[in-house]
């Protein structure tokens, strides 16, 4: 359950944004996304990330956060 303090606002950088593609109409193309937050971020504190209405992702496939112990991630 996320607490008031873990909805502190804060600025993140776009590290990176690479496509496992980069044809126009490729299929099953996959996107790893890089963002570093300006404050800390405990394993519960929520981030979101809006995509473009163009770029759709099937919420039945796997979601990863790398370097955090105990992160999560979910596709909504």
């Amino acid at each position: 359950m996320l607490n008031k303090d873990q909805f502190a606002p804060g600025l993140m950088d776009l590290n990176k944004f690479q496509p496992s593609n980069f044809y126009a109409r490729a299929p099953n193309v996959s996107y790893t996304i890089w963002v570093k937050p300006s404050h800390d971020l405990g394993t519960s504190a929520r981030v979101v990330v809006t995509i473009p209405a163009n770029i759709i992702f099937d919420k039945d496939k796997p979601c990863f956060i790398g370097g955090i112990p105990g992160a999560t991630c979910e596709v909504t």
